[in-house]
């Protein structure tokens, strides 16, 4: 069975994309700032917030791939015109926001103070 689709599901990508971009530039801006002295050296970062840091830089890697994998199957579904694929769609779609409630956890984390 064919179905017409009126809009390409792959509309959708650049959005989600940029959720994500926007994910990580919170989780970058809520940084603290350091002022550097030209005699002073800087403190030195401490490892935590490396540590918070990484875990929001590959929540977002995960938000990015889990949007390519939604993309990829609906595309598939605009090209077919077949609805076959709906179930493993619908799988993709629940395992991106998992990835979404990950990043947002991560930038919740990497926003509290540091001990």
């Amino acid at each position: 069975m064919r179905l017409p689709l009126s809009a390409p599901p792959a509309s959708v990508l650049p959005a989600l994309r940029r959720t994500g971009l926007a994910l990580l530039g919170l989780g970058l801006l809520a940084a603290p700032a350091v002022a550097e002295s030209p005699t002073a050296p800087a403190a030195p970062v401490p490892e935590s917030w490396m540590v918070r840091v990484a875990r929001m830089e590959g929540a977002s890697v995960d938000v990015e791939a889990a949007a390519g994998r939604v993309a990829a199957v609906a595309g598939e579904i605009a090209a077919t015109g077949r609805i076959h694929s709906m179930s493993r769609l619908s799988a993709e779609v629940a395992e991106l926001q998992r990835k979404v409630t990950s990043a947002h956890l991560a930038a919740r984390v990497l926003d509290q103070p540091l001990d």
